[in-house]
This record gives C-alpha cells, structure tokens and sequence, in this order.
C-alpha cells in the first residue's frame, strides 16, 4: 500500500510539473490573455404594467415587479461566441414567487461599431419555484444589449424576456419584461 501511496504521489508531482513547464511569462505576448473561460453577472428588474398606478404613483404605468439576479460561467471563442452555465434568483413580488432558474446560456457579440458590442444571449434551462412544493418547469430567457469592447472586463445593458413555465395563482405561466445590467469577466 506504501508503494501505491508514493507511485500516486511521484505522478501527481510529475503532472504538476510537466504544466508548470508547458507555459513561461516571456512566450506569451504582454496585455493577451489566452483564457478561454468568462464569468458572468447580471443583474435585472422585471417590469410590469399596472394602469391604476398613475392615479395613486408618481411613477406612471410601468412598475418594477421584483429582481432577479442571475451568475454563470463557461467558455468562450475570441470573445464573440460563447456557451455557459448559469443560475440565479427570480424574485416577482407581484406574484409572490421566488424561483430559481439553471440553464444553458449562448451568447454572440458581434462587433456593431469602433467601441460597441451587440449581446445578444439565449437561454434555455428548467426554473424551480421555492417554497411551494415540487413546482417547476421549463425556462427560457432571451437577452439584448449593448455593451463596450473592454478586453478583461466587459459591461452592458439590457433588455431581457423570460418565461418560466409553471401555473400559479390561475396563470399558465409566468412572463416578463426586464431592464437591466450585466458584467462579463473574460
């Protein structure tokens, strides 16, 4: 068992180091990262419309319904295309509902202008609502936005409609329109 114990170990080592070795800071070229990975955050509110709320708000017809917050990861190609997965929090206060959503996400981002990007995202998952038993259902989200050309550190905003499908409260399903941002770390 010892003999195992230090063969396992003398591998790991010999790995480790064969990594190590395969990448020096001086063959990469200065300010080109050869990640491949991003991570992703965003951050929304879903609207919704309520006509008697001009007579009492002063905030007009369309109201924020809640939050949802959603963080993901997966892999990119030369920061236009990506595939990644996320999850998040869907909170609709005018619903009463608090879900979670996990899905695939895609994502292109072609270059529109000198400094601009197009984001535009697809998702598609399974939303789990929290606290009301075995509730759950299919997930969709599609997202546009605009965004800057950072090389590590993007930002855009967006508008954003997802679905999740479930009945509650004598709905078929659950919509909205959301306004919102999100950062991408390349």
């Amino acid at each position: 068992m010892k003999k195992f114990k230090s063969l396992f170990v003398f591998f790991l080592l010999l790995l480790a180091f064969k990594n190590l070795a395969q990448t020096s800071s001086d063959s990469l070229p200065k300010n080109e990262s050869k990640r491949i990975t991003y991570t992703q955050i965003d951050i929304a509110l879903p609207l919704y419309y309520d006509p008697a709320a001009s007579e009492d708000s002063e905030l007009g017809d369309i109201l924020p319904a809640g939050i949802n917050a959603v963080a993901g990861f997966g892999y990119h190609y030369k920061k236009w295309t990506a595939i990644g997965f996320h999850a998040g929090i869907n909170m609709r206060l005018d619903e009463k509902l608090l879900a979670t959503p996990i899905f695939l996400n895609y994502r292109i981002s072609p270059q529109i202008g000198e400094d601009t990007i197009l984001h535009i995202q697809l998702g598609y998952g399974k939303v789990f609502a929290l606290g009301r038993g075995g509730l759950s259902g299919p997930y969709k989200r599609i997202n546009v936005g605009i965004g800057d050309t950072d090389k590590i550190f993007r930002g855009a905003v967006f508008l954003e409609y997802n679905e999740m499908r479930f009945s509650i409260h004598d709905r078929e399903n659950i919509k909205s329109f959301s306004i919102g941002g999100t950062v991408f770390f390349l």
